[in-house]
């Protein structure tokens, strides 16, 4: 428990069934980067195998995902599996992830990612476009 708190909002209430990368206010709202620096700690202080373990069952990500209403993320592809004390207690004892995840299919491309990055592209080739342009002007 204590490790939770450590990564937790102060005012959140943590109990063994509480979903600690669930929003808030009924889950403890750890995601992204500190979903991993919970999960290393978790790691290194239990001596966990967790290369069973699926993100995208438990998490979302952390930056925001313009894209994500075209073509859904991984997360919104899949029912929500809550991370919860008893659950991490569980991986401790037996020192390996205990979930078994549903039958699932995920696209073999992030097309939701892709496309973030050809926006990023377009813009960023307008940019020099636009600074190209008005280097020729000047001259």
């Amino acid at each position: 428990m204590a490790l939770a708190r450590k990564y937790t909002v102060s005012s959140a209430e943590i109990n063994d069934n509480t979903d600690l990368f669930g929003p808030l206010p009924r889950g403890c709202g750890i995601y992204g980067d500190d979903t991993d620096e919970f999960l290393s700690d978790f790691i290194r202080r239990f001596n966990v195998d967790m290369s069973k373990y699926l993100w995208y069952f438990h998490t979302e990500e952390e930056s925001g995902n313009f894209f994500g209403w075209l073509f859904p993320p991984p997360n919104a592809r899949v029912e929500h599996i809550p991370v919860t004390i008893r659950l991490l207690i569980q991986a401790a004892e037996l020192k390996t992830w205990p979930v078994e995840y549903p039958p699932h299919l995920l696209p073999k491309r992030r097309w939701d990612t892709i496309a973030s990055l050809g926006c990023i592209i377009l813009v960023l080739l307008f940019a020099i476009g636009v600074a190209t342009l008005h280097f020729v002007i000047d001259r």
